[in-house]
């Protein structure tokens, strides 16, 4: 019974892997070109003479044709300090890179110090 349970096994591990290989290059050859989503991506940081840093930001529009416009609000914000801060409003298709930069106070330091 022992030789019969490690082929179950092995059948099936293959044919999980099998199948998740199938499935990944199907989610790759997936393409939209309208109805998706817009997504944020942090580009990096540069500091400034200051002391303090800019974030800079670029974002993917999952859509292959469709531009998409977002008004600034809930679903383009910033969770703390003010919702604008000069992102962009207008998203083109596909991979956006170092489209706009916010400030932020210096990181790390402790007051007084």
């Amino acid at each position: 019974m022992g030789v019969h349970v490690r082929r179950v096994t092995r059948a099936v591990a293959v044919t999980l892997i099998v199948w998740a290989a199938g499935g990944a290059g199907l989610a790759q050859t997936a393409r939209h070109d309208t109805g998706q989503d817009v997504a944020p991506a942090f580009e990096g940081w540069e500091r400034n003479a200051d002391g303090s840093y800019d974030f800079v930001f670029g974002y993917l529009n999952r859509n292959y044709e469709e531009q998409v416009d977002i008004a600034i609000g809930p679903q383009n914000a910033f969770d703390s300090g003010p919702h604008d801060r000069g992102q962009p409003t207008h998203f083109y298709v596909r991979r956006q890179r170092f489209i706009f930069r916010s400030p932020f106070p210096e990181i790390g330091r402790r007051p007084g110090s």
